[in-house]
This record gives structure tokens, C-alpha cells and sequence, in this order.
């Protein structure tokens, strides 16, 4: 439903203000696949959010109606 718009690289060692820049744009999702839907986004690893945030905040642009996150470990 989504796709990587650019390589942002290892989060691991980056602070949480450099996470969200470098995946500033990063992600894009198919309106004709999201839109007027309920998404369930899941992430395996959920440090800082900034991966899920850029995500669900794509999602939304293609016009999801809600965005609700599962993550695995934090």
C-alpha cells in the first residue's frame, strides 16, 4: 500500500530530530488503494516514531480515513 519514495538510510544510531528530518517525504501511498479506508500500519520497531509517523502521515495524504499503528517491540 505504500512505497519508499527515498532511501533514508539506518535510523538505529540517528536522534530523534534527525530520524524525522531524513524521512521527511519519504514514504507515498496509492490513494486508489487507501483512500476513504481504515489502514492498519504495522512497524516491527518503534523507538522514536518518526518511521510511523512519516508513514501514517503519507497514508493520510492519500486519503485514508483513520490510521491506527501496531508495533511489535519498542
Amino acid at each position: 500500500m505504500r512505497r519508499r519514495r527515498k532511501v533514508s538510510g539506518t535510523q538505529a544510531r540517528r536522534s530523534g530530530a534527525a530520524r524525522r528530518q531524513s524521512l521527511r517525504g519519504a514514504f507515498a501511498a496509492r490513494p486508489s488503494l487507501v483512500a476513504q479506508r481504515h489502514v492498519l500500519l504495522v512497524d516491527d520497531v518503534l523507538s522514536t516514531g518518526g518511521t510511523a509517523d512519516a508513514a501514517a502521515r503519507a497514508l493520510r495524504v492519500a486519503g485514508a480515513l483513520s490510521v491506527n499503528l501496531v508495533s511489535l517491540a519498542s
